[in-house]
């Protein structure tokens, strides 16, 4: 199959939604599927068999990690399938790309856009929270299918939307990963009867 990614975001980033990417868009070229990624403003053209388009873009000021897309004319290769991964900009042009060409279209909703309102704004979040819920509730209803990493952000969607949606963890390459033995004692916690683990960026909608 030859299966377009859309994405928001993607190297050199660094954060969830990239690394579920190429986790998924490696083990498919294993698998011998063509993968394109369409991403905003990037100088990476090929990743581990992954073909990288890169969109014009500009800053997010709020968020300068972050680009905003805006699709200009260009040529979309033909697809078996597109997959979104992101509502706005580039989750709009997969979308239109799969009318077009008249394909199948799912999308993942990684990440809780209601949670991130605050970088826009810091007034009247409980407001701007509820409008980004409702977009991506009207948004997510145009595809076919809709995956999450996990039960609990398919919890939060509508009833409507469960009966389409497939929780699918991002995997976890277990190459980088060495096992300790006594790990407690070797960082100098085994006084504590228990140690929590987070294995992600500490940012503030992440509430930890």
């Amino acid at each position: 199959m030859r299966i377009g990614f859309f994405t928001e975001t993607y190297l050199p980033q660094t954060n969830g939604v990239v690394s579920s990417l190429n986790a998924f868009g490696e083990e498919l070229v294993k698998r011998g599927h063509e993968v394109h990624i369409f991403a905003p403003k990037t100088d990476i053209k090929e990743y581990k068999g992954m073909t990288i388009h890169s969109i014009p873009g500009i800053t997010f000021k709020p968020y300068p990690d972050y680009k905003i897309a805006i699709p200009v004319k260009m040529n979309i290769p033909k697809l078996d399938i597109v997959h979104t991964h992101g509502p706005f900009s580039m989750g709009l042009l997969g979308y239109m790309v799969s009318k077009r060409q008249r394909i199948p279209r799912i999308a993942t909703y990684h990440t809780l856009i209601s949670e991130y309102v605050s970088y826009v704004s810091k007034y009247g979040t409980k407001i701007t929270s509820k409008v980004a819920k409702e977009y991506c509730e009207h948004n997510y209803r145009r595809y076919h299918h809709i995956i999450t990493p996990s039960k609990f952000i398919k919890n939060t969607l509508s009833p409507k939307l469960q009966k389409i949606t497939t929780v699918i963890p991002t995997p976890i390459d277990n190459k980088i990963l060495t096992p300790i033995s006594n790990a407690k004692q070797k960082l100098k916690l085994d006084k504590y009867n228990k140690v929590y683990l987070h294995l992600g960026r500490i940012s503030p909608e992440k509430d930890l």
